[in-house]
């Protein structure tokens, strides 16, 4: 909007273009901080243009750019005076006081490590780009996915060559564009990093904080447009039409990947939901996805608060499994922690972990006395599986159902269902309610994928005599022998078991080796 205003020969719209711009600075800025160095990025733009423009020196250009930058200079600044110093920052990269404390410790490494950051960040933006998220997007992938980013992709190359056909450009154009591009997309990119740099973020394809490449794209762009513009015109176009099917690719993988992290947070919200009627206040949820992540805990505790007590204030808490959490847990602290001025404690004496420990697994709420998984793959997961009460749900409570406004209409009652409704019967020790979910179950042939699903089943029939159906479940569990190995390694006291829990049989069956 500001180039087109600059441009416009309608003083009219010149303001108007202007008017909006100025107002999506603070738009942008409120919603995501670190682009502020867009700001100064629009200076080189504004600078360029006017010597474009009206044909004049880089000084007279210097003050025509401040009289036309000076509104949103003045709205950036004022927006980074009050996040610097009024704004009561809960983050270190906001933190103007750690900062200036990390700073002051020792100037010249950090000048040192400010410089160095940065430049790695541009090329990182400018190059790499290009070609990890590519990887990382696409390396697992699946096949309509794949057809639907080529045809897209064929969509808009289509489009590229007609238009390149119909109007291409001329070797004195491409000749002014190489050497104004590279200094003025070279600039914006560095001027558009300098602030993450000096917040002590970088660019990593990892964790999210690929996000900082954003703003700085448009100075990448015009980068890479310099750099091909001496290349013959077929190794140009090929070239630069190669990195935009790239691009396109990419962020049709990258939708498929959001679309597919709300479907397995649906997924986990629901079943939990159909597993736990209630969970008691002061509760810790840990929460682990099969192929994602969650970066923050309250990504968990907040669903959890909308579900169990939507009209209370924060009475479940939660939190990640990393090595900053994890001495926690084992030494069993309670902590207060606010986030953006909401209070939560975190008492990890009370944690609940719940888990998909495969693609094809339903949810698993672990009982710390009985750790019912695939198999040994998660060794960090068996280590603190011990930890999870199965105790703080409340089996008696009435159900809580999830608000299909916020969480979409519920999953297809599947063998997943069965599975938490099973479990759930399990927990209350209403066997013949299990055993009759597991029949229904089975005469709607719904069966588990993950072997170790059959391990309620398997008990139902057990606790009810219903020993020929338990011992069919037997041949099937016996498939996975590593998932029957962790299991027997824990029916080892019978104290630990209820009294209508048919433990001499099930230790037996299951952990007797064959003659």
């Amino acid at each position: 909007l500001t180039a087109f205003a600059l441009r416009s020969r309608n003083s009219r719209t010149a303001v108007m273009c202007t008017l909006a711009a100025y107002l999506l600075v603070g738009f942008y800025l409120s919603i995501f901080e670190s682009m502020i160095g867009l700001e100064a990025a629009r200076f080189v733009i504004v600078f360029y243009l006017l010597m474009e423009i009206e044909q004049v020196d880089w000084k007279s250009a210097v003050k025509r750019t401040m009289l036309w930058a000076w509104p949103y200079l003045l709205c950036a600044g004022g927006f980074l005076i009050w996040l610097l110093f009024i704004f009561n920052a809960s983050r270190h990269s906001t933190d103007v006081d750690s900062l200036i404390a990390g700073y002051t410790a020792s100037p010249l490494r950090a000048v040192v490590t400010i410089f160095v950051e940065t430049i790695k960040d541009f090329i990182e933006t400018i190059f790499i780009s290009w070609v990890v998220p590519f990887y990382q997007t696409t390396v697992n992938g699946n096949y309509a996915t794949l057809g639907l980013s080529l045809a897209v992709a064929a969509l808009i190359t289509g489009g590229a060559l007609f238009y390149l056909r119909s109007y291409g450009e001329s070797d004195q154009t491409r000749q002014n564009f190489s050497s104004a591009a590279l200094w003025v997309g070279g600039l914006t990119t560095l001027l558009a990093l300098l602030p993450i740099s000096l917040a002590g973020r970088n660019v990593s394809f990892s964790f999210g904080w690929d996000r900082y490449t954003l703003h700085a794209a448009v100075g990448a762009v015009l980068v890479i447009g310099a750099l091909t513009s001496r290349l013959t015109d077929k190794t140009r176009t090929g070239l630069l039409l190669t990195l935009m099917v790239g691009g396109v690719i990419t962020q049709i993988y990258s939708g498929a990947s959001y679309r597919d992290f709300w479907t397995n947070q649906r997924a986990l919200w629901w079943q939990l939901s159909w597993r736990a009627p209630a969970i008691d206040e002061g509760t810790l949820l840990y929460a682990r996805l099969s192929s994602f992540g969650f970066f923050e805990d309250y990504e968990i505790y907040s669903p959890a608060n909308l579900i169990y007590t939507p009209d209370e204030k924060i009475k479940i808490s939660a939190d990640l499994i990393n090595s900053q959490t994890v001495p926690l847990l084992l030494k069993q602290e309670v902590k207060g922690k606010t986030h953006r001025e909401v209070y939560v404690r975190k008492n990890y004496k009370n944690a609940l972990m719940m888990v998909f420990p495969t693609g094809e697994s339903c949810l698993h709420v672990i009982d710390g006395q009985k750790v019912e998984l695939p198999g040994f793959g998660s060794m960090d997961l068996l280590y603190l599986a011990p930890f999870s009460k199965i105790g703080r749900i409340n089996v008696s409570a009435p159900p809580s159902v999830p608000s299909e406004t916020i969480f979409g209409k519920p999953p297809e009652q599947n063998w997943c269902y069965y599975y938490q409704k099973i479990s759930l019967a399990r927990q209350q020790e209403n066997w013949t309610e299990a055993a009759r979910l597991s029949d229904e179950a089975a005469e709607k042939q719904f069966q588990p994928r993950d072997r170790s699903e059959w391990i309620p089943v398997f008990e139902a029939y057990a606790n009810t005599g219903q020993l020929e159906k338990a011992a069919s479940v037997v041949l099937l569990m016996n498939e996975n022998r590593d998932m029957v190995l962790l299991l027997c390694s824990q029916l080892t006291n019978r104290d630990n078991f209820p009294v209508s829990y048919n433990f001499d049989y099930i230790s037996t069956t299951l952990c007797t080796p064959p003659p």
